[in-house]
């Protein structure tokens, strides 16, 4: 199991690669959620996006990850859904899953090595999966072999074929040739450390957002002082009704 130690580094380790682009500020966050602000000085637009990082596994359920998903959208704000890959609630094995998965006649069609890869994604991925139309973004904690980093997975399709069964076999109801549900091979595609990287946002129109690669030529050098005034002016922005400097003290986020 995850501890909470591991869960605040995961979400500190998020926070810090965004920091490193430039582009945003920071609000509340916790264990499972990091809330980011757009500055102003990123595109050319008087209402900056607010983005929620969450990480779908932590929370306690589907269901509790769907409510945070419709209250974002009802409160404009994009959700970028990272998930933690803890090989127990995400990015599972379906050798670990499930020792039936060597016995299954409907992968036959692949290798021992190839069936070894595959994954038994958890629901909670299904719904991610669903979100980014076949890539999901994952943390990586450190291990003896692998460095801390964010990696974006392509997460293809399984085919089932159960042409080995015949008239003599009982009649399952599920049995047809088709993509499988549950299983799926994965194909890294993009992987962010700290040492080579930043991490920017990207966004689509359904109110998602996800993390990826900021590009040398796209980080932004900000003196410290322009940092200040940028704060000053967000600050401005979403407490109106504040004094310049009980804005600054109410937005700028507590070390």
């Amino acid at each position: 199991m995850v501890s909470r130690a591991e869960k605040r580094r995961a979400v500190t380790f998020i926070c810090d690669l965004l920091e490193n682009s430039g582009f945003y500020t920071f609000g509340p966050r916790d264990h499972h959620i990091l809330t980011a602000y757009e500055k102003f000085c990123v595109r050319d637009d008087t209402d900056p996006r607010t983005i929620q990082v969450v990480i779908p596994n932590f929370f306690a359920s589907t269901a509790e990850y769907h409510q945070a998903l419709a209250q974002n959208r009802a409160d404009r704000v994009y959700t970028a859904s990272v998930l933690y890959k803890d090989g127990e609630t995400a990015f599972v094995r379906a050798i670990d899953s499930s020792n039936s998965i060597w016995r299954r006649g409907s992968l036959k069609k692949y290798t021992k090595e190839q069936r070894n890869q595959m994954l038994w994604l958890r629901n909670v991925e299904r719904r991610v999966l669903d979100q980014r139309h076949g890539n999901i973004t994952y943390y990586q904690p450190e291990t003896d072999r692998l460095p801390e980093s964010l990696r974006e997975f392509s997460l293809a399709s399984v085919d089932l074929n159960y042409d080995h069964l015949t008239i003599k076999d009982p009649p399952y109801p599920y049995v047809e040739n088709r993509s499988a549900v549950v299983f799926k091979m994965p194909q890294e595609t993009r992987r962010i450390i700290p040492e080579d990287n930043a991490a920017q946002f990207h966004f689509n129109s359904a109110g998602l957002a996800w993390i990826v690669t900021a590009s040398i030529g796209e980080v932004l050098d900000i003196q410290p002082e322009e940092v200040e005034a940028d704060l000053l002016s967000e600050a401005q922005y979403y407490f109106p009704g504040l004094a310049p400097e009980e804005a600054l003290a109410a937005y700028k986020p507590a070390d």
